[in-house]
């Protein structure tokens, strides 16, 4: 039954991609594959999670953003070995399927951004890439405890879709402080030390700045202050 039903949604999938594509479209051979890969490759296994792993031995242990070997954790700090399903990319694909159809019920968006603004995870500067309960956090490990500037705003972001204003106003006010303690050039990552231990954000060593995508998270901050239109 599963089986039909992934069926179902990868040629809903399809066709939805198309109209909004425009048919005939020169993707439209580019988008059935896409949808096939997801159905027949990304998920070997059948059990309906999108998944990786590295045969190789040389190419990356991890596959999503944060893709250092270590990333990935369970709570006690041990490294999580492949196959992997980050969860994610499981939203993606979701949302690519369905086009931005609600992946969770209020309840569990609720619990999420609860999760988010426990002080395990909010810093009062940033959204931390591992709570700082788990074995393996130090606030300086690059993707173990330190906060990336453009991940912690596209939460803000998410957080306001969903209709989280007040706490995602709280993580803009806490990213501007922020970039007040790095002469207002937000780094690229950033040491996951809380306000009430440190009075200004902590580089992290080897972070660059300025930078791009940290820079971009101005436009999330602006929007969700209200010095920009938002978008949709």
């Amino acid at each position: 039954m599963w089986r039909y039903e992934i069926e179902f949604r990868h040629n809903c999938w399809v066709q939805i991609l198309l109209v909004s594509l425009g048919t005939p479209s020169a993707l439209a051979d580019n988008v059935a594959r896409a949808a096939d890969w997801l159905l027949d490759q990304a998920d070997a296994d059948g059990e309906l999670f999108l998944e990786y792993i590295d045969e190789s031995g040389h190419g990356l242990a991890n596959q999503g953003w944060k893709d250092s070997d270590d990333s990935v954790r369970f709570a006690d700090g041990t490294i999580v070995e492949g196959p992997i399903a980050l969860t994610e990319v499981q939203g993606y694909a979701y949302e690519a399927r369905l086009v931005a159809a609600r992946l969770l019920e209020e309840r569990e968006e609720r619990l999420v951004i609860d999760r988010l603004m426990d002080s395990t995870m909010f810093t009062g500067f940033g959204i931390r890439t591992l709570s700082s309960d788990n074995g393996a956090y130090f606030p300086t490990r690059y993707h173990g405890g330190s906060v990336w500037s453009h991940d912690t705003a596209f939460i803000l972001r998410q957080a306001m879709r969903a209709g989280f204003m007040r706490e995602a106003q709280q993580i803009a006010r806490a990213l501007v402080r922020a970039a007040q303690g790095f002469d207002w050039r937000l780094p690229e990552l950033f040491a996951g030390d809380p306000t009430v231990a440190v009075q200004q954000p902590l580089p992290y060593p080897a972070s660059c700045r300025p930078q791009a995508w940290a820079a971009a998270s101005a436009v999330p901050i602006a929007e969700v202050l209200g010095l920009l239109p938002a978008r949709n």
